[in-house]
């Protein structure tokens, strides 16, 4: 299974302590759909024609999968899972996203966000996306 990362997951050490046995696929764009940081502090994205979502593609065995819906507190209604489009080279490619099931924006948690804005500029992602980042700091 395919999975994109977008927040805390971009960060190959904090991924491999999680999901032990995933596998790097490369860079992944999310298209109209936009990065947020909900009233919770974390990471989400939101459907936003004319946006677009940078991360990273990871492949994830089935053991790693039940992890991250540990993480990511599915059961918890904390996230929810979404079979997204997303292009990688010109190719699109069903992969698994978690989506906060809170979207109201807020302020991110600045050592969190400020790990992500790291991996992204890490990834070598537009300027302009990561400036989009710090405006939730």
């Amino acid at each position: 299974m395919l999975y994109f990362a977008y927040g805390a997951n971009l960060n190959i050490e904090n991924l491999e302590i999680r999901c032990p046995n995933a596998t790097f696929v490369g860079i992944g764009v999310l298209e109209n759909f936009a990065f947020l940081c909900n009233t919770r502090g974390v990471a989400s994205i939101e459907a936003c024609q004319g946006n677009s979502v940078y991360g990273v593609i990871w492949e994830l065995t089935q053991e790693d999968e039940a992890f991250l819906d540990l993480f990511e507190g599915v059961k918890g209604g904390w996230y929810i899972k979404a079979h997204l489009m997303v292009s990688q080279e010109d190719i699109s490619k069903e992969c698994l996203v978690y989506i906060a099931s809170n979207n109201s924006k807020g302020k991110g948690v600045k050592d969190y966000l400020e790990t992500i804005i790291a991996d992204c500029k890490h990834y070598g992602f537009s300027k302009t996306y990561i400036t989009h980042l710090s405006s939730f700091l």
